[in-house]
């Protein structure tokens, strides 16, 4: 058989009555048609099952079949029959055989119906036009969440969740919200702009006692006082017509300007009257009869600045520079401090100069001063340290005291209410010439190099010396009078108070590593550290003993190490 017609399903109106519904097109089993009743109210469609809801009669005719309800389907319900062959082939040839026309164009007639269903589907689906020429993906989202709905995605390439249900009926609440206040702003600008400062009229005290009238809606008094006092009378609110209002400006002059009540019963804010007494203020008189009294509303303007507004939410971005004015930000305050002192709570910052000597300075106190903050930092390079003091007993992280060593150093510490905590504290480390250092057991040293930096508590050096004649004394590094060795970070002789080591080169310049050296602190003298090679006669390693130099360093030898201790006073 031939398929002349492109047309692939039906669609009848329930009546109740009517069970027999004719499907005018060619299908080649009852199993290949599908029937849907559809809900015409609510749109639930509901896909019935052969021989339970439906018998179909017609299978294999040209002229199509029809389908028999078993209840006829209800008014208000739309039934759909559509052809949705299974997508197989049945068909075996067997080579050599007859060809079986009528099986080949069945099969053929089948892969028409299934192409036909097939372009039905994607006629229902979203496509793009066949004019379409850029990228796009056409899959769904890999995530999918209830109650949101779909949109292109900002690169114009495919699909991303959008706003739910909700965000979009909450937008459309918001932005009817929106419309309406902004007609309401733009009702109240109107009736501002008819009843507010229409004019500028000016008075003197010539013109006092002077009574507002009617005709002084929405107008601007400026008062001059030179020649003395004015007094100006209000109309009796009962007999003006609302919206009225007025404003009254002392612009020169210190003399003051009294403002008296009409009615009886009007007031003036909560008063009787009211004055204005300083050059450049005034305020503004809005009439109001509701409820009893009645009453003026009183605005103030031109007030001085003071300091009573000490929190004020602003909103992001909101301020820049050109709207500061000047002095309206405080500078930040800082002083430099050469002998002991007490700080302040009007300092932001404070330079600290011990060239002539050590000193201490007290903190003010903690206590009801939480979240102020104060840097401190010391700015000479002098070997004397500048000592901050907490007041009485309070603290700084848990200490009485705490000491700025070296040169711009400094620390910012902050009250939380009962004592002081660090936020930052910043200790320079660059390499510097160190002066002072003497060696003990290697003669008389030359081509000496030292080089000293701060690690935290710590001072780090690094030196190379040639050593003269070595004698039988312990080998020995003392530092300079301004560095003491901590002794309570460093009481044990053991591998705990290894400060560092060192390399012996012979004069050639090659390296003898049999004659590596450790150098250690004593626990007890804190000016100098030891030196002697790894190894002792028995072959043991890092032996912390106190050997004479002369005993394992040879005359002219160059020795080059670094090492490191923690020094007295220095802050972590």
């Amino acid at each position: 058989m031939t398929i002349s017609s492109t047309e692939n399903r039906k669609e009848y109106a329930g009546d109740g009555v009517t069970t027999v519904f004719s499907f005018p097109y060619y299908f080649l089993a009852n199993g290949d048609l599908k029937v849907i009743l559809k809900n015409d109210t609510t749109g639930v469609e509901t896909l019935q099952v052969i021989t339970t809801n439906y018998t179909v009669s017609g299978a294999g005719a040209q002229i199509g079949g029809s389908i028999t309800m078993v209840v006829s389907p209800p008014l208000l319900t739309t039934l759909i029959i559509y052809r949705d062959p299974a997508i197989t082939q049945g068909v075996d040839l067997v080579e050599n055989d007859p060809e079986p026309a009528e099986t080949l164009e069945t099969a053929y007639d089948r892969l028409t119906m299934i192409a036909q269903r097939l372009s039905d589907r994607v006629d229902r689906a979203v496509t793009l036009t066949d004019g379409f020429d850029s990228t796009f993906d056409t899959h769904l989202p890999e995530t999918l969440t209830a109650g949101t709905v779909f949109r292109v995605n900002d690169d114009g390439d495919g699909f991303v969740e959008g706003p739910t249900a909700d965000d979009i009926e909450d937008a459309q609440a918001n932005a009817a919200a929106a419309a309406a206040s902004a007609a309401a702003a733009a009702a109240s600008a109107a009736a501002a702009q008819a009843t507010f400062y229409r004019d500028v009229i000016f008075k003197t005290s010539a013109d006092s006692p002077y009574t507002v009238t009617s005709a002084d809606n929405g107008k601007l008094i400026s008062v001059v006082t030179t020649g003395g006092a004015v007094t100006i009378n209000l109309p009796t609110i009962s007999g003006v017509t609302l919206p009225f209002n007025v404003a009254v400006l002392l612009s020169v002059g210190a003399n003051a300007i009294t403002i008296n009540r009409g009615g009886a019963s009007d007031l003036i804010g909560s008063a009787t009257s009211k004055t204005i007494s300083t050059a450049g203020t005034g305020c503004q008189l809005i009439a109001d009869d509701t409820p009893a009294p009645d009453a003026w509303s009183v605005l103030d303007y031109g007030t001085a600045a003071d300091d009573s507004i000490t929190t004020i939410k602003i909103r992001d971005g909101a301020v820049t520079r050109p709207k500061l004015a000047s002095g309206a930000v405080a500078p930040v305050t800082n002083s430099t401090k050469t002998t002991t002192a007490t700080a302040a709570t009007t300092d932001d910052s404070l330079l600290l100069d011990t060239t002539s000597g050590a000193f201490t300075v007290t903190l003010y106190t903690a206590v009801g001063n939480a979240g102020r903050r104060l840097t401190l930092t010391k700015i000479d390079s002098a070997t004397t340290a500048a000592t901050i003091d907490a007041s009485s007993t309070q603290t700084i992280n848990g200490a009485l005291t705490f000491k700025l060593a070296t040169q711009f150093e400094s620390v910012t510490i902050e009250s939380d209410g009962a004592n002081w905590v660090v936020v930052h504290h910043y200790i320079p480390s660059k390499w510097a010439t160190l002066t002072g250092m003497a060696v003990v057991g290697l003669g008389t040293i030359s081509q000496s190099n030292w080089f000293w930096k701060r690690n935290g508590d710590s001072v780090v050096i690094n030196f190379t010396f040639k050593a003269g004649t070595t004698t039988a004394t312990p080998g020995l590094i003392t530092l300079p009078s301004w560095l003491t060795i901590d002794s309570a970070k460093r009481s044990t002789v053991d591998s705990s108070n290894y400060a560092g080591h060192g390399d012996m080169l012979d004069s050639a310049g090659s390296n003898l590593s049999a004659s590596d050296a450790v150098l250690f602190y004593d626990g007890t003298n804190t000016d100098r550290v030891f030196f002697t090679n790894r190894s002792n006669a028995s072959g043991s390693d890092f032996e912390y003993d106190k050997r004479n130099a002369s005993d394992w360093f040879s005359t002219g030898f160059v020795f080059a190490g670094e090492f490191s201790v923690p020094i007295s006073g220095w802050e972590a």
